[in-house]
């Protein structure tokens, strides 16, 4: 099988099953992950986790728009990450 653009699928949630996520790096021969849905967290939780993380009142600028990357970190390790445009 020859190299595929990377993707990752959204499959929502239907009765019996959680939403998954489906995850292709398009590597050829290489794997195809399935995540099935754990947790939502707001935007606005993880920004006053951080605040308090950081020991601040208000983020810069900068630290908000990089709060999930942030905090995706802190509690999980170094991420990487993909741009995601819908086809």
């Amino acid at each position: 099988m020859e190299k595929r653009a990377p993707k990752v699928y959204y499959v929502p949630e239907r009765v019996g099953r959680n939403a998954i996520l489906i995850f292709d790096a398009g590597y050829a021969g290489g794997d195809v992950h399935v995540y099935e849905y754990k947790e939502s967290r707001s935007v606005k939780e993880i920004e006053e986790e951080m605040k308090a993380h950081l020991r601040v009142d208000k983020l810069s600028k900068e630290a908000e728009q990089d709060v999930v990357n942030t905090w995706i970190e802190k509690n999980f390790g170094l991420p990487m990450s993909w741009k995601l445009t819908p086809e």
